[in-house]
């Protein structure tokens, strides 16, 4: 018998919805640190399983939104890696969240992929708000 603390957990999102990637500094590099800490050849690919391990854990954590029909009927969230104002390290418009180019260049932390991989977790949370 289920407890009543215990809920059940819907399976990742995957297999239900897409979520494709653009990551347009992979193809070429565009930034050098980039290049060297996450890698552009896995760009594309890391990207895609943090956008999509992001969005798993803000539905069925941080809102509890567990069944498909208490979600934005979004089918897609897309990345974009520009060059914009280093001052700012990523934004959000409805499913799309942008990441500065130029903060990844800047960064100065040794450890700029577990940057890259927070990133999406925060701004996931306001696609899905």
């Amino acid at each position: 018998m289920q407890g009543k603390s215990e809920k059940k957990k819907s399976p990742p999102l995957s297999p239900t919805i897409r979520i494709p990637l653009r990551c347009p500094v992979s193809t070429p590099c565009k930034s050098r640190r980039q290049r060297r800490d996450v890698g552009c050849r896995t760009c594309a690919n890391y990207a895609r399983s943090q956008l999509s391990s992001a969005a798993d854990f803000v539905l069925n954590y941080v809102f509890l939104q567990h069944n498909a029909t208490d979600r934005r009927g979004y089918q897609q969230v897309k990345l974009f890696v520009n060059k914009f104002n280093a001052s700012h390290v990523a934004y959000t418009g409805a499913k799309e969240i942008y990441f500065s180019a130029d903060f990844i260049e800047t960064y100065l932390a040794p450890d700029l992929k577990r940057e890259f991989s927070g990133v999406p977790y925060r701004e996931m949370a306001h696609v899905w708000l």
